[in-house]
């Protein structure tokens, strides 16, 4: 199994939603010799090590480099994060839930909508604002600093309206959480040393593709100063399989049999 929460104790509480898992009972009331259970990214770690072209669309320049760590990151439900290095008996991941670091603004816009957002949150992580639920944070923000009601309350409802160009807040909306996907994936391939490449998965980013295309998400991930070169010589890849999750998950138990 592979679970939207951190898999390490024996009853598994889902992060953002009221599920849980006893470990131990799921495998006595099944009746299982064994039960393997990991981060739904970490899946997707095990994933990205055998990924092939077709998996992904790329974003601007740079190469991957054979054998090198990769970051893999996804806004969904909420923001998974993992570090994945690939090995001759498979890839080492490195699960971890680097979605709940802390939101870094870029630039006044960014600082106002932070400001706004401490009035809703004591804290304001990055999954604050990349996530389904972030979309509709930097929507409320937008509208409160520019005095306009919202016209949409969902996530698909606010991605589809800047998609089709509908509602300009909507559009702001989607640029900023763009821009700060950039910047968020940019700072994890620092701290990875990605030189495997960055890849961007989950359910949000394929669906707006088009959109991330044309947006700042490849200038904020390269904005990072002295580490310009260093970044651009690093792919950023928006993977498109289908169910990359399973892939991966199969990949596990592949890699211990």
């Amino acid at each position: 199994l592979a679970v939207a929460s951190p898999a390490y104790r024996d009853v598994i509480t889902f992060t953002n939603s009221d599920w849980v898992i006893d470990r131990r009972d799921l495998r006595f009331s099944l009746q299982l010799p064994s039960l393997h259970v990991i981060n739904d990214f970490a899946a997707i770690g095990y994933a990205s090590a055998g990924f092939e072209d077709g998996d992904w669309v790329q974003i601007g320049d740079g190469a991957a480099q054979p054998d090198r760590p990769i970051a893999v990151l996804g806004p969904g439900t909420g923001l998974g994060v993992c570090g994945a290095l690939p090995g001759p008996h498979g890839a080492t991941v490195v699960s971890g839930e680097g979605g709940h670091a802390d939101f870094s603004p870029v630039g006044d816009e960014e600082i106002e909508i932070l400001r706004r957002l401490l009035t809703r949150y004591r804290r304001v992580s990055a999954e604050r604002l990349l996530s389904g639920a972030g979309l509709q944070n930097i929507y409320w923000a937008l509208n409160t600093m520019r005095g306009t009601e919202s016209r949409h309350a969902t996530p698909a409802d606010i991605s589809a309206a800047a998609l089709s160009g509908e509602d300009s807040i909507a559009v702001e909306t989607l640029a900023v959480f763009c821009r700060v996907l950039g910047g968020f994936a940019g700072n994890l391939a620092l701290t990875y040393g990605a030189r495997g490449g960055v890849y961007v998965a989950g359910g949000i980013v394929p669906r707006v593709l088009d959109f991330l295309k044309k947006s700042e998400f490849r200038e904020r991930f390269l904005a990072k100063g002295r580490f310009r070169d260093y970044l651009n010589d690093i792919p950023t890849r928006v993977v498109t399989r289908d169910s990359p999750g399973l892939f991966g998950a199969l990949r596990y138990l592949q890699d211990r049999h």
